[in-house]
Order: C-alpha cells, then sequence, then structure tokens
C-alpha cells in the first residue's frame, strides 16, 4: 500500500487548524446554493436574475466513426443565475474564495470541480494565514478559475458586470484574480471600470468586506447561457453590415500558443491556402477587430483554443470546423454554435505520444497530427451541406 506523505501532512495541518486557529480557518463547505439558503445562518440578500432553463442543441457534424460523450447531449441545462449579498464576510486566495458564516461557498463564483476536492485548498491547510484585511464598503467578488483565458474571461467574468448593472448594484470595488493582459484592460476601459476600483488579489488576500456581492458563474463553464452570449456580442461588435474586405474563409492559428499546434503545420496550412483560406493569428488584433474579422466570415477553420472564443460575433450559418487533440474533447465552442445556429464541424486527430523536439519546436501529447485526407473530406462536406 503506497503512502500519501503530502495528504498526511496536509490532514495534519487541517486537524491542526481545525483546533488551533478555527477563527480564520472554515469549518466546513456549502456545496450548492440549496445547501446555502438551507443552512446559512445569517442574514443575506438573494437576487435571482435568471431562473434555469434548458435548450436543445444538436451533436456536431463529423466524418469521425466515433463521437467523444462530451458531444452527444441533445439538451443542455442552464442553471439559475443569482447574486448574493452578504454582510461583514470574507474572501481568501488568489481565486477570491468566498467564506461565508465560516464555511467555504463551493460551486458560487469558482467552479472547484475543475480542480478537484475543494477540500484540498490550502484554506483548509495553511497554518500561517495572513491578517484579515478590513474593508469598508462594498466589494464584488468576480474572479473565476482560468480568468487569463480569453474564454474564461469574456463569458464567465465579463457578464457578471452585467448582471451587477441589471440590478442596479454600483458596488465600491471590483474583486478580480488578474488583469494584466492587453484584451482584460481593453475590456474594463470599454465598460468603464475606474482603476481605483478594482483590487486584485493574490495568494495573500485574505479580505472581510462590509458588504460583499457575489454574482453566479453565468450558466456553468463550457455552457453559456444565451443572455450572457448576446451581452459580449452587442459590446464589441459595433457594426453589423457585412463587410466583403474581410476574408471569407479563415484559419486561427496557433503558431504562437504552447500547446495545441499542428504538427504538420505545413500539409495543413497548403491545403488550406489552396482553398483561399487566410491564416489569423489572433494575438495580432484587437477584441473590436477580432469581432469584425469573425462576424464577416462564412468558413472557420481552427484547432481547439481561445480564439474560438469569437463566434460570438458570427453570423448564423456560419460554418466552424473544429480540429480536437484527445487529450482536450472539450464542447464550448460546440454549445456556443448551438446557441447562435452555427454549423459546427468535429475532427479528433491524432497527438504524439510523447514529447519530441521538431523544427525548433517542442511537442505535447496535447498538440496536433491532422490527417490530410480527413482534412480534404471535412472540407468537402461543408461544400456538400448547403
Amino acid at each position: 500500500m503506497k503512502i500519501n506523505n503530502i495528504e498526511i501532512i496536509n490532514d495534519i495541518k487541517r486537524f491542526i487548524n481545525k483546533f488551533l486557529f478555527n477563527k480564520t480557518t472554515p469549518s466546513g463547505i456549502f456545496k450548492n446554493i440549496e445547501d446555502f439558503k438551507n443552512n446559512y445562518k445569517k442574514n443575506c440578500n438573494l437576487l435571482i436574475t435568471n431562473e434555469e432553463t434548458q435548450v436543445s442543441v444538436k451533436p456536431p457534424i463529423t466524418i469521425n466513426k466515433h463521437l467523444h460523450g462530451n458531444f452527444c447531449s441533445d439538451i443542455l441545462k442552464y442553471p439559475t443565475d443569482y447574486i448574493i449579498e452578504l454582510s461583514n464576510e470574507k474572501i481568501y486566495g488568489e481565486n477570491g474564495l468566498v467564506i461565508a458564516d465560516n464555511k467555504v461557498l463551493n460551486n458560487f463564483n469558482i467552479l472547484y470541480d475543475h480542480i478537484g476536492n475543494i477540500e484540498k485548498s490550502d484554506v483548509f491547510t495553511r497554518i500561517n494565514k495572513p491578517k484579515v484585511n478590513q474593508i469598508n464598503g462594498s466589494v464584488a467578488v468576480m474572479t473565476t478559475l482560468w480568468a487569463d483565458f480569453y474564454y474564461h474571461w469574456m463569458l464567465e467574468v465579463l457578464p457578471k458586470f452585467h448582471m451587477l448593472k441589471e440590478q442596479n448594484i454600483n458596488p465600491d470595488y471590483y474583486l478580480l484574480n488578474i488583469q494584466n493582459k492587453s484584451f482584460q484592460k481593453a475590456c474594463l476601459k470599454e465598460l468603464k471600470i475606474p482603476e481605483e476600483k478594482i483590487l486584485i488579489t493574490d495568494k495573500n488576500t485574505f479580505i472581510q468586506a462590509e458588504k460583499l456581492i457575489v454574482p453566479s458563474i453565468p450558466g456553468y463553464t463550457g455552457h453559456n447561457p444565451m443572455w450572457a452570449i448576446e451581452f459580449v456580442r452587442s459590446t464589441f461588435l459595433r457594426d453589423t453590415t457585412p463587410d466583403n474586405s474581410y476574408p471569407a474563409k479563415i484559419y486561427i492559428s496557433r503558431k504562437k500558443a504552447y500547446s495545441r499546434r499542428f504538427v504538420n503545420d505545413e500539409e495543413v496550412e497548403t491545403i488550406l491556402k489552396n482553398l483561399e483560406f487566410k491564416e489569423i493569428i489572433i494575438e495580432n488584433y484587437d477584441i473590436f477587430e477580432q469581432a469584425k474579422i469573425f462576424f464577416n466570415a462564412k468558413i472557420i477553420f481552427s484547432p481547439h483554443g481561445g480564439g474560438l472564443t469569437n463566434i460570438i460575433f458570427s453570423r448564423s450559418k456560419t460554418k466552424v470546423i473544429e480540429v480536437f487533440s484527445p487529450a482536450m474533447p472539450i464542447p464550448c465552442y460546440w454549445s456556443l454554435c448551438n446557441a447562435l445556429n452555427i454549423e459546427n464541424y468535429h475532427i479528433m486527430a491524432d497527438a504524439p505520444k510523447k514529447k519530441f523536439k521538431a523544427n525548433g519546436k517542442k511537442y505535447t501529447p496535447q498538440d496536433i497530427i491532422l490527417d490530410k485526407q480527413i482534412l480534404k473530406d471535412t472540407l468537402k462536406l461543408t461544400e456538400r451541406l448547403k
């Protein structure tokens, strides 16, 4: 029997914290909104902003023999969206973990299911916690996991600002867990969020606010409700007049990315170039120009990646061909395509079995080896299905 020394040490720390540092260490967890509503002992204000809904979805179009289970649902359910207002409660750590009545709020503003059991958070095991910083006024918790990723920022963080505005809530401060990317700064500027109202978390964040405002994640990670999509679309897509100066066929390159790049990129690019696809390196454009590019494109080809977030700006009946590494069968863009009535074409490709170097790059099992014939056949399929 293998003994995990790290887990033993963490168990000891949890025991010490429970009995010696219980004033700064949570005593338990609220598992979900129902658990919170039934068991929170203090006064609070719970605002329902959108009721639970469900939508029918179509499977992606593919020539692959087998479709991963992530893409086989015919109905997607979106949970209730809400805002919780709390008095004199705490926020902890880089991800802005909310502690209410000495219990951690799970599945509220951060989906810890993605990183394992929330009990593994160091809020339970860290013995020398930072001193609690008292803040007078109201703090809106706008944090989410992976906030530095374009998709999570655009569709999980930004819609929370809309939720607050719709309820006429104007907090004294907004708590974010990152804002050092150019697209984040551009978004906050567009939403007219003053810099002096922004608080940034780090590993030593430990705040107690006079009033804590906690918007839930819109929908849930990977499946975003239509109201959130429409908010982002209307914010950045300023011109909805078709413009033929933009390319009709685009290929979203991941040459500047660190994963999910095409190992056989020369073969892929030759095929696409012969069919008049224009390569787009998305990092070269601001959000407003990205919106125009995607709005005017009729066919979009891309490996799975953050650049595809921009299909929120695309028109109905646009064709999106998404290529996956077997290590990353994530359905978020398939979900967006369904919401926007966009044709979604699916290619599950191969990947390296281990790390290797070629052409000056180090490829990993998350990168993509795309069979030329599968690519050609899928492109032909988009032409036949008109």
